[in-house]
């Protein structure tokens, strides 16, 4: 007698793939895009931008080489934002305007593969040169994108769509710099930094066509769009006092977070001799703990009750360099990564929605690109003066003078009233 079939009862997911489809679905259309174009961008940031100045360094560049890999870009940026900014007010297609800008960065990019072919006195200063280069169609794509990022979505929807993309990218970012260390650390140098120069040149060419199915409103016509000049330009800007207040307070703030920067590659990989591997430790913990932060923030930065007091994590990026100084050991460099990670994403939905609240009814890409420009000139000046106070200090001590400054600037949000009455809401801001 044969036995009755046994009919096993369905294991029901958790969370049927339906529900996860619907979840998804209830996000709108540009954000969602958003986000995917994010993961694409992580993995060429973590990947090839992480580490470009540990790659100038083992290339056997001076620190003054390393300091200039992110001053000289800055010094170009400062020179053309403006105009920049205006040929942006211009564009009728910023997702064409972004993209036609990242196609040349990012090949570009993808060809630093081939310097360590070359003697190294010229691949250090070719790549310090050709970075610096890049700095110009790179401008403008970073301007469009800001702009995009403006218009993607309400700016009720915006602080979270802002912060949600941060969490994206701390996400990705922190797996892709821990593979990117395991990688660069077991293959043979100088193959492993040509495969992870590659490999970000694809991600780069992957964010460009997520980018093209974004959905915005269409710019008015060159005939009916009114014409920017650099009167008409300074005449809007004395017409917004609440920039100014933020142009003068983020412009030192910012000076005192670029001041270390670096130093920290100096720090890690001379002074303490920390191998690329932890290295990716680093920036695994430090992205790792920052999507806990940002997924933390997305629920609470529309609530003004306390996006109010997100500045105060302004004074809080103090104690990265301060314990970073304190660090003896590569091991010891994971505390102030684990502080960073919270600090620093605070900082980051801060400034990025802060700014966007800031911002008049007009003007919004010339806006951004003075923004951009006074961060470009702090960008130039903050490595300039934390090497000449190290060279006058010893690198712990500047490092530990850098952290006070910070605490300094990040009081000034609060002393000229910068963003400490909350994010706006969509009636009170549009963009």
């Amino acid at each position: 007698m044969t036995e009755p079939a046994v009919h096993p009862r369905p294991v029901r997911p958790l969370w049927p793939a339906s529900k996860w489809r619907t979840a998804f679905g209830r996000i709108p259309h540009n954000e969602r895009v958003i986000y995917w174009e994010m993961v694409f961008l992580s993995v060429m940031s973590a990947a090839a931008l992480s580490y470009l100045g540990v790659y100038l360094t083992r290339l056997g560049a001076s620190a003054w080489l390393v300091t200039a890999l992110s001053s000289a870009p800055a010094l170009v940026t400062i020179v053309l934002a403006i105009p920049a900014g205006m040929a942006v007010e211009r564009s009728t297609n910023l997702v064409r305007t972004t993209n036609i800008g990242r196609l040349i960065f990012r090949t570009t990019l993808a060809s630093f593969a081939l310097l360590p072919l070359l003697p190294a006195q010229i691949a250090t200063h070719l790549m310090v040169i050709v970075y610096t280069l890049l700095a110009v169609p790179g401008l403008s794509a970073n301007i469009a994108y800001l702009n995009i990022l403006g218009k993607a979505t309400t700016a009720e929807r915006r602080p979270q769509m802002l912060t949600t993309r941060m969490a994206v990218n701390g996400l990705v970012a922190s797996l892709t710099g821990f593979l990117a260390g395991k990688w660069l650390t077991s293959a043979a140098y100088p193959l492993n930094y040509q495969v992870l120069f590659i490999v970000s040149g694809l991600a780069g060419m992957a964010s460009i066509y997520a980018l093209t199915k974004l959905r915005l409103p269409p710019e008015p016509p060159p005939t009916v769009r009114r014409t920017v000049t650099l009167r008409s330009l300074l005449d809007a800007f004395r017409q917004a006092p609440a920039f100014r207040r933020w142009a003068l307070v983020s412009f030192f703030f910012r000076l005192a977070l670029a001041m270390p920067q670096a130093l920290y590659v100096i720090y890690r990989v001379r002074v303490l001799g920390a191998s690329d591997y932890w290295i990716g430790i680093l920036i695994l913990v430090d992205n790792g703990l920052s999507v806990i932060t940002y997924l933390l923030l997305s629920r609470l930065i529309r609530n003004k009750r306390f996006s109010r007091y997100l500045w105060i994590s302004g004074m809080g990026t103090m104690f990265y360099p301060v314990l970073t100084a304190m660090a003896t050991t590569p091991q010891a460099l994971v505390i102030p990564s684990v502080v960073n990670a919270f600090f620093g994403a605070g900082m980051n939905s801060f400034i990025t929605n802060t700014l966007y609240g800031m911002l008049p009814p007009e003007n919004h890409a010339s806006f951004l690109a003075a923004d951009t420009m006074l961060a470009n000139v702090a960008l130039v000046l903050g490595p300039l003066l934390g090497t000449l106070l190290t060279d006058q200090l010893g690198i712990r001590v500047g490092l530990l003078a850098i952290g006070i400054i910070r605490l300094i600037t990040g009081l000034m949000f609060k002393v000229f009233k910068v963003g400490t009455q909350g994010l706006p809401t969509e009636n009170e801001r549009t963009v």
